[in-house]
């Protein structure tokens, strides 16, 4: 009998251990470590080392406690002294067993080296313990199946409320996160082509082309494209996907466009997402397009809309929403000088409010917030005069020069076209949106939906995100939207809206003119009429564009009996003769944006209803639209340094050339917690709840104090005043001027006098007026006098005296006599200090 053989080990009787097979010994080991709460590791299995022709044995193989540790000792110096939620799991426990294989069988003997640990088991020596390999391998099989994580987790927890505390299990314990960490692992077989992520983005790029989703890609160290103006060390990708391209087509030219960029959604170094999104039926935002750049200049935007509009031709946008970012409307205003560019209200307010202490000047807060909304010219205007009379001189300087009158560059526009309300009616329902928030919840789902609220490190993760998981949500809800699960969309409500409020309208509302001209009288607004043609299908009132539709409309065509509409503008009467008659300067009565189905309209209380033939006709003429568009449009060719992208020659060709901006330089375990907080988008630890400010408004605020900027804008108003005052005092010494009779001085009310009245009490230098009436600066105080110095308080020194300022004279000559006064209401007085150096 072979020493160490099978026979020879079962007949020793130092073999205790005997298992049928591989799975046996599978079983008996997991049904152990959960019933002690352990965990044990094979370690490599070890060969016979006999030189027979036949072995005794295949190999063996020891299994420590996971609790003995590996290696020897740790030469790692911790850099704080952080307490851990579970302390350090090596206790150099002792506990093992051996196990051998023999040829030509399945049982596997074996023996325990040691049974016993030291430390506790069970319940308490779970924390220390892993996942096991077989949970692992069913986790990885569930994810590669398309199952959800919360699916999984409800299968790995069945069971659970049946047991007891001290009967949990491993699994029991496992939460949404190490699930997620599988399945990064397992994407990263598709997503990270490459350890190096500028190779594998441009791996991405080869995908995106062959996808039909690329529109134009520089790298870090690429040359500019011809025309392009990048600048030199800008990275520029570009990205629309067939999708956002029907999307675009089907609601960029009736709806709002924004447009906005938001960072730390990759790594690198000054690394922006910019995103095109349109306002679909329901309101929502819909990403379009997509911008991935370090470069955020006018060029760099510009550069992007163009290939967007070379791309879509025939698609124009109609308005452009923005948060007065100068590159971005400038560039807005270069690739589509046909559209009108609106400014966000909340972004207005907001800058306004780091201009002006809203706690001095509340009624001034109060007036803006009004103003912006403020529809009627007149009213507008007269807004402002009350504004210009409360609001500090440099505020209203400030206004002037940043929100008033012409804009910068090419817009070609005044300011308050783009943020008054007054230059916003007549929008249709799709349009009325007055914010960028769109965007900024979208901005918001991208960084706490999508990526979990943790800052994304590579570009083919956030790649791999864009074109993957967002894209499929807003799929899903279109198709959410289309088959009614998301409620009605905007036209369908303002229709239901119109029907309710037209059975308001009664026939003593109603006057008729002449033909199918009508006034019907305002049910809100005493004293105004609108007038209605029923053959033009139109109303003056203001709700009328929104849908094309009113209730002064509607209830017409329900009042009036001889009417009936038949078709577009088709009208029947009575004697059965048709009139088709229509205004050529009426729009058309279809409102209908592309691709959404045009509503139709019967006479009577009947709902409007959405016709299935209308739809089925917009839906080819807007696909038809699409492939003229495609067949006009030119491909955009790639460089032909990324013409031929394979791992193999990427890995050769880039290994020392830069592709992707810098990264930011802040790694695991260096820094203070504050810096890897911000530099990885990590949220704050809440505090404790405060206090409101009442010296601040907190929906306009955006986390910075009112008037924080109001010194900088104070700085540049007294630069502007003592510019505007030296002029005039240079015109005023530059001419003779007839000393008789002296000037005097304009009365103001006691409470706006900018002098100051010296306080008799305290002796003081007298001020002297010159030829002309006006004071003059006191001398300077003698030092050997006591008095001269003892002012104890500035309101105590004669120091402010109101002069006034003369206009330019109108003729040539050299004396004129100074009738006209500067008027010292709006504007500081000359102040003399005290005392002159």
């Amino acid at each position: 009998m072979p020493r160490s053989d099978f026979d020879w080990d079962s007949n020793s009787g130092k073999f205790p251990l005997h298992f049928a097979d591989d799975d046996a010994f599978s079983v008996w080991r997991r049904d152990y470590q959960r019933a002690h709460g352990v965990q044990f590791k094979g370690h490599q299995r070890r060969q016979s080392d006999s030189r027979a022709a036949t072995k005794p044995f295949l190999w063996s193989q020891d299994w420590t406690c996971t609790r003995k540790g590996t290696g020897g000792t740790k030469h790692y110096v911790p850099k704080h002294n952080f307490t851990r939620k579970v302390e350090n799991r090596r206790t150099g426990c002792p506990a093992a067993f051996y196990i051998k294989k023999y040829p030509g069988r399945d049982d596997i003997l074996g023996h325990w080296r040691d049974e016993c640990h030291n430390h506790t088991t069970g319940f308490e020596n779970l924390k220390f313990t892993g996942v096991e390999k077989e949970v692992r391998e069913l986790i990885v099989g569930y994810l590669r199946s398309g199952v959800s994580i919360n699916y999984i987790l409800d299968l790995l927890h069945e069971g659970f409320d049946d047991r007891g505390i001290l009967e949990t299990l491993r699994t029991d314990l496992i939460e949404a996160d190490y699930i997620r960490r599988i399945q990064k692992r397992l994407e990263s077989e598709y997503v990270h082509f490459s350890t190096n992520d500028g190779i594998s983005t441009l791996d991405w790029v080869a995908k995106l082309k062959a996808d039909d989703a690329f529109l134009g890609y520089k790298g870090v160290n690429d040359d500019p494209p011809d025309g392009s103006h990048l600048p030199t060390k800008a990275f520029f990708l570009a990205i629309q996907t067939p999708y956002q391209r029907t999307r675009f087509a089907q609601l960029a030219s009736t709806r709002l466009v924004c447009i906005d960029g938001t960072h730390n959604t990759t790594m690198y170094q000054g690394m922006q997402l910019y995103t095109l999104i349109c306002r679909d039926g329901h309101g929502k935002g819909v990403p379009t397009a997509w911008l991935l750049s370090n470069s955020g200049t006018e060029e760099t935007l510009s550069h992007f809309l163009r290939l967007v509009r070379k791309k879509n031709p025939s698609v124009v946008p109609n308005i452009f929403m923005s948060d007065r970012d100068l590159a971005q409307m400038n560039a807005l205003h270069a690739v589509y000088p046909e559209s009108t560019i609106l400014l966000c209200w909340w972004h207005v307010l907001h800058a306004w409010q780091q201009h002006i202490q809203i706690g001095k000047h509340r009624d001034v807060w109060e007036l803006l917030k009004g103003w912006i909304r403020i529809t009627s010219p007149d009213a507008f205007r007269a807004r402002w005069e009350e504004i210009k009379l409360r609001a500090p001189p440099y505020f209203v300087t400030y206004l002037e020069q940043n929100w008033l009158g012409q804009s910068t560059k090419t817009l070609g526009v005044d300011w308050e076209v783009m943020w008054s309300a007054v230059y916003r009616q007549d929008r249709s329902i799709f349009e009325q949106c007055d914010t960028n928030m769109l965007i900024e919840a979208y901005h918001h789902q991208i960084k706490w939906k999508f990526l979990g609220g943790k800052r994304n490190r590579r570009v083919d993760d956030l790649l791999y995100t864009l074109t993957g998981d967002v894209l499929k949500y807003y799929v899903r809800r279109e198709r959410r939207q289309i088959a009614g699960m998301e409620g009605d969309s905007l036209e369908q409500k303002e229709h239901k809206k119109i029907v309710a409020l037209s059975k308001e309208v009664t026939a003593a509302h109603i006057v008729h003119c002449a033909g199918s001209v009508y006034t019907v009288r305002s049910l809100t607004t005493a004293g105004v009429n609108y007038r209605v043609n029923l053959t033009a299908a139109t109303c003056t009132c203001p709700s009328f564009p929104a849908v094309r539709l009113c209730k002064h409309l509607y209830a017409l065509q329900s009042l009036v009996q001889d009417f009936e509409v038949i078709g577009d503008g088709a009208t029947l009467d009575m004697d059965g003769s048709e009139d088709g008659s229509e205004d050529e300067n009426t729009p058309s009565r279809d409102s209908s944006p592309a691709g959404e189905p045009p509503a139709t309209y019967a006479s009577g209380n009947a709902d409007p209803v959405l016709a299935s033939t209308s739809l089925a006709k917009a839906d080819i003429l807007l696909t038809l639209d699409r492939l003229s568009a495609a067949l006009r449009a030119s491909t955009d060719p790639l460089p032909d340094s990324v013409e031929d992208l394979t791992v193999r020659a990427l890995a050769a060709r880039y290994a020392h050339v830069e592709i992707l901006p810098a990264r930011k330089k802040i790694g695991p375990n260096t820094g203070t917690a504050a810096d890897f907080s911000r530099a990885f988008n990590m949220p704050k630890v809440k505090g404790s709840r405060s206090i409101p400010n009442p010296d601040r408004d907190e929906a306009y605020g955006g986390g910075a104090a009112s008037g924080q900027k109001r010194k900088s804008a104070e700085q540049a108003h007294r630069t502007t005043e003592n510019k505007r005052i030296r002029d005039e005092t240079h015109i005023v010494s530059s001419c003779s001027l007839d000393p008789s009779p002296p000037l005097s001085l304009p009365s103001l009310p006691p409470s706006d006098t900018p002098s100051v009245t010296c306080n008799p009490a305290i002796p003081g230098p007298t001020p002297s007026t010159n030829s002309l009436g006006i004071a003059s600066p006191p001398s300077h105080p003698n030092p050997s006098d006591p008095t001269a110095t003892q002012y104890p308080h500035p309101q105590q020194v004669p120091h402010a005296y109101s002069a006034p300022y003369y206009t330019q004279p109108t003729s040539s000559s050299t004396c004129w006599p100074p009738t006209d006064y500067y008027n010292p209401y709006n504007s500081l007085p000359v102040q003399y200090p005290w005392p002159y150096a």
